[in-house]
């Protein structure tokens, strides 16, 4: 996604205090949906003192949270690194998007953690634990939107925590 508008403010019950302008990737109707860390944020625009539109060619086609407030600092770290590496990637229409294509190897080189993996039916440690997380919100989001065609998914050996049974994607 790519900003539409940048907003200032602050909500009515006070849950999301913005001090300057953050990225806004769309306003619809009376709502603004901007990203404040890991989370997306549905807010009534009357709450922002100030927005501004920037341009119109994104909109948000879908949203979904998962939380790994209890991961291990290892798998909080490949998550970031992960979700640094798709930040900001836009998926135009008729195109394909490759989750491992786009984030490449998960190894030492590239940065990433040893952290708890599921293989072959077992908890073990590799590097790149988390990053299923990752692509498991992202296939959950996009999974609802019938305009999406999804061309390759893979479910865990084992259940996760993150996600009801069948919403996750292994990588």
């Amino acid at each position: 996604l790519s900003g539409k508008c940048k907003a200032s403010g602050v909500t009515k019950n006070g849950t999301i205090n913005i001090k300057g302008y953050i990225p806004c990737y769309d306003v619809i109707g009376s709502f603004a949906y901007f990203a404040s860390g890991r989370n997306i944020y549905k807010v009534n625009v009357s709450y922002f003192s100030e927005i501004k539109h920037v341009g119109s060619d994104y909109e948000i086609l879908d949203a979904y949270r998962t939380t790994f407030f209890d991961s291990s600092k290892n798998r909080k770290h490949n998550i970031n690194l992960v979700s640094s590496i798709i930040d900001g990637t836009i998926v135009k229409s008729g195109k394909t998007f490759s989750y491992n294509k786009t984030t490449g190897p998960r190894d030492e080189a590239h940065g990433y953690k040893e952290a708890t993996v599921i293989m072959n039916k077992e908890y073990t440690q590799d590097f790149g634990g988390g990053v299923c997380q990752v692509s498991s919100t992202i296939y959950a989001a996009i999974m609802r939107d019938y305009n999406f065609k999804i061309t390759s998914r893979k479910a865990h050996s084992l259940e996760v925590s993150y996600l009801p049974i069948g919403m996750d994607a292994t990588v």
